[in-house]
């Protein structure tokens, strides 16, 4: 939402409450539009994280989906709790028996394939700590 249109529904809420023409913002040359412009500012530089919605749909979700700044720990209770996913696209040419609607197996030529891994970064954390150690041994 512009500033723009936000003065025009703050103007719109005040005139709802019965502000009068001589009270602020009606009282100043602007209407009060370049006093919430300022605390708009202020407000966006003390909390940006709340302010971001103000912008348009997708810079929201970019900011939903890195965070600002803020570090979030994650401790795993579960295995598979924290997890990496990897993807590669191969493109290589080669079939896959499907079982078609009358129940006969029929080889499907197929030109890509994906293959995605997940790795259990708690497994994988523990595994390079297991080697730090041996190391660390081997050299003592």
């Amino acid at each position: 939402m512009s500033v723009r249109t936000l003065h025009t529904k703050f103007l719109n809420e005040c005139r709802r409450l019965g502000i009068q023409d001589y009270d602020f913002p009606f009282s100043s040359k602007d209407n009060g539009y370049y006093t919430l412009n300022n605390y708009l500012k202020v407000l966006s530089k003390n909390h940006p994280q709340k302010t971001i919605f103000r912008e348009n749909k997708n810079t929201a979700q970019k900011f939903l989906s890195t965070g600002f700044g803020e570090s979030n720990p994650l401790f795993p209770i579960v295995p598979y709790h924290i997890v990496q996913i990897d993807g590669h696209k191969i493109d290589m040419l080669y079939t896959v028996e499907v079982e078609n609607e009358l129940g006969e197996i029929v080889d499907m030529i197929t030109t890509r394939m994906w293959l995605i891994a997940v790795i259990n970064e708690e497994l994988l954390l523990g595994i390079l700590y297991q080697r730090m150690k041996i190391i660390h041994r081997r050299m003592c």
